[in-house]
């Protein structure tokens, strides 16, 4: 790479669990996205648009101004926990339908630019009492969308939801979120640990 030249962006993409918590004990975010970027070559930039509550429409709405404006050499996409979202005598799910193609409609938009590539990831839920374990059928119907997707696509799948639930046995479920959503330092960490046994290899193109 010319070290003159721009420097290549990766811009994480998604909701709450990508733009991180702050601790209730200290000032630290917990985000994936912190993780990875103390691990990627020196050259790249990386950029955190994850945004609270956001849903797959959400993120479609503000997919130019705050992804393709920035013209990132990687994206990587973490949507679909709030697409799931169950509360009694509220429902904020989105049809699978509209999930799929709003999600593919991204894509299209990203594909058409030469030159960037893209990561989905599996949003991921561990159902800690009745209320996420009944959004956890649909949460798995939307991630085997994101699958298929992939497929279409040809791109790389982040196993987070896999990986996590297989963690969680072993270790627990609190430990890597205590809500079942928003990850711990713990739950961060392999995160990005995860995010990087899948992706580190393009970040070694440039």
């Amino acid at each position: 790479m010319d070290s003159s030249g721009p420097r290549p962006k990766l811009v994480f993409a998604g909701d709450s669990v990508t733009a991180g918590r702050k601790s209730f004990f200290s000032k630290n975010v917990h985000s994936y996205c912190n993780v990875i970027e103390k691990k990627i070559p020196r050259q790249w930039d990386a950029i955190n648009r994850g945004k609270a509550g956001n849903r797959v429409g959400d993120l479609s709405d503000r997919w130019q101004s705050d992804v393709i404006s920035l013209q990132p050499r990687l994206v990587s996409v973490n949507i679909g926990v709030n697409d799931s979202w169950k509360r009694p005598r509220q429902n904020f799910v989105t049809p699978h339908s509209e999930f799929r193609v709003r999600y593919t409609n991204l894509l299209l938009e990203a594909k058409a630019i030469q030159g960037m590539d893209v990561i989905l990831c599996e949003p991921f839920m561990l159902p800690l009492n009745d209320q996420l374990e009944c959004m956890r059928e649909d949460l798995q119907e939307k991630i085997s969308i994101i699958h298929e997707l992939a497929n279409q696509f040809n791109l790389i799948v982040v196993p987070f939801d896999d990986e996590l639930r297989k963690e969680a046995k072993v270790k627990g479920e609190r430990i890597i979120a205590k809500d079942g959503i928003h990850p711990t330092s713990f739950g961060a960490q392999l995160m990005g640990k995860i995010w990087l046994s899948c992706c580190s290899h393009l970040l070694l193109d440039e």
